[in-house]
């Protein structure tokens, strides 16, 4: 086992020993409470959209296609060269379950209006934010033109409106969306694994923030470069909350809240 993943899992064992503010014991804040309650732990009833998109999953979980992935960032962690099987993409690097339900759960309670995710892949976590709030707009981007080309047919496939597809270099195509629409709501951004790229997405996001805008980091412990991208960023003046979830990583710009930072179980 490399140095990198020792440290990795001894940091996730004490963070489980910790299970820091589970359930909102110990938080006096009403805005954290509820997002405790109300995102991180809350059971989500029977729902058909979901049904399908699960459904999905494990239908690509069997699928053997081999297609050609253009990485532009940090690569895979568990897979290694430019063709991958379908079945391999949706097994170790399309959001799961677990965490794709935490983005519906915060889409469904905050209803933000523009989404933007940056990392694509078979768009599964796009899925969960859009079905979430079918009145609002994602606009999601990709790298690969293969991922962007397997997503489009899950977002057809499961009758999908509300989702706005790129192929294209991140740094490249987030500017026009922002532009576009003038500010953003939520983004998550879940792509190019370096701290430099993290902190060049960031500051693109900046300007276009209001009060009620989220952004959520997804993997802030990739790395070590990453740890320190997502360092910088919690301390930036800006943000008024940032909560630690150990994977992700989400910030809020509530002009209400005085600057806090916490670590989460989840």
């Amino acid at each position: 086992m490399n140095p990198r993943a020792i440290k990795y899992l001894f940091e996730f064992l004490s963070y489980r020993i910790r299970r820091p503010h589970r359930k909102g014991h110990g938080v006096h804040s009403p805005f954290q409470f509820d997002f405790i309650n109300q995102v991180l732990h809350k059971k989500i009833s029977k729902n058909q959209d979901i049904v399908k998109i699960e459904g999905l999953k494990r239908n690509l979980l069997k699928d053997n296609t081999i297609i050609e992935v253009e990485d532009f960032g940090a690569g895979s962690l568990r897979i290694s060269g430019k063709y991958r099987k379908i079945s391999q993409v949706t097994r170790n690097s399309s959001t799961s379950p677990k965490y794709g339900r935490l983005l519906f759960n915060l889409v469904n309670h905050y209803k933000p209006d523009v989404i933007i995710e940056l990392g694509c892949c078979l768009g599964f976590g796009t899925m969960y934010m859009a079905m979430a709030n079918k009145n609002g707009k994602v606009y999601t981007v990709d790298g690969s033109q293969e991922l962007i080309k397997k997503a489009l047919q899950n977002f057809e496939r499961l009758q999908f409106s509300n989702i706005f597809p790129t192929h294209g270099i991140f740094d490249n195509v987030l500017p026009s969306i922002l532009k576009e629409n003038g500010k953003f709501d939520l983004a998550f951004v879940d792509g190019n694994h370096r701290k430099d790229a993290m902190l060049s997405y960031f500051n693109l996001l900046l300007p276009y923030a209001h009060s009620g805008s989220i952004i959520v980091f997804d993997d802030i412990r990739w790395s070590e470069e990453m740890e320190l991208g997502w360092q910088e960023i919690k301390d930036n003046p800006d943000i008024k909350l940032s909560l630690d979830l150990f994977q992700m990583g989400i910030v809020f710009f509530n002009e209400k809240l005085n600057k806090q930072h916490f670590e989460l179980f989840y």
